[in-house]
């Protein structure tokens, strides 16, 4: 809220006009920046501004005086800053006069946010590419944009959506978000797994013996060309996305025990 009370007093050698406003900002301990006023001011006049910050409007910090244009150096933080404007005549009749007064906050720290924790399939044997999100982080615009940065395990990207390929397990990475004068983190976890199981083909293959191939008509022997696989020799394949040589394990539905591992083919 503002409160603008306008008082005057004078004697025969000086003339003061003060002029006291509230500044709400409506945020608890609110860094305050810069104080700028424009102002006319003859000879024999001058115009000063001193400020002072509170959270409740009832605990005041010291005064501080302003210099036009520049940083406050000693004011605390506090939501309401309290600006006590002297207008002051020394010598002659012509007053000075403030044109306007515009008071900075101070930057505010950025607040890091790195998505939610995922859980992803594997695509590939290295593992999987996973879309990293840094678009909820806040800031409030002042000194610099936001950069972000995410590390993990050693490795590192930029940006705010940078896309990385992360390998089975879990993988924590944490994001930091810098604006030129703060800096925050937060961390996020991706889980890659492997939930798809390994595709098994058995197909027709060359007698590793006699060298034949399946189909070929030996010995112009008619009934090999209506053989499919002449010799019955199959090779059992597996394939797996995630696992360039998965292993394989041969048993029969009635026998609980299981024969392996052999390799693919």
């Amino acid at each position: 809220g503002l409160n603008s009370p306008l008082i005057i007093s004078a004697n025969i050698t000086t003339k003061v006009g003060t002029w006291t406003v509230d500044f709400d900002s409506e945020e608890a301990d609110m860094p305050w920046g810069k104080v700028s006023w424009s102002s006319l001011e003859p000879d024999g006049t001058s115009v000063t501004v001193q400020v002072r910050s509170s959270n409740d409007q009832s605990s005041w910090s010291a005064w501080e005086t302003a210099t036009n244009g520049n940083s406050l150096s000693s004011t605390p933080n506090g939501r309401y800053l309290q600006i006590e404007t002297k207008l002051q005549i020394t010598a002659g009749d012509v007053s000075p006069v403030l044109l306007d007064l515009t008071v900075e906050v101070g930057n505010l720290p950025p607040m890091a946010d790195a998505g939610t924790d995922q859980t992803v399939e594997q695509t590939s044997w290295d593992g999987a590419e996973i879309n990293l999100d840094g678009s909820a982080s806040t800031d409030d615009g002042f000194i610099e944009p936001l950069t972000y940065s995410w590390n993990w395990d050693g490795s590192l990207a930029d940006g705010m959506n940078p896309t990385v390929l992360l390998p089975l397990g879990d993988t924590e990475i944490t994001l930091t978000v810098y604006d030129g004068q703060f800096s925050d983190d937060d961390t996020v976890v991706i889980t890659v797994e492997d939930t798809t199981p390994p595709e098994v083909m058995c197909v027709e293959s060359v007698n590793p013996h006699g060298n034949t191939i399946p189909g070929e008509d030996r010995d112009n022997n008619s009934k090999d060309k209506n053989n499919v696989n002449p010799d019955g020799f199959y090779e059992i394949i597996a394939e797996d996305i995630c696992d360039a040589a998965p292993d394989i394990y041969i048993g029969t539905a009635d026998d609980p025990y299981m024969f392996g591992p052999f390799m693919s083919g």
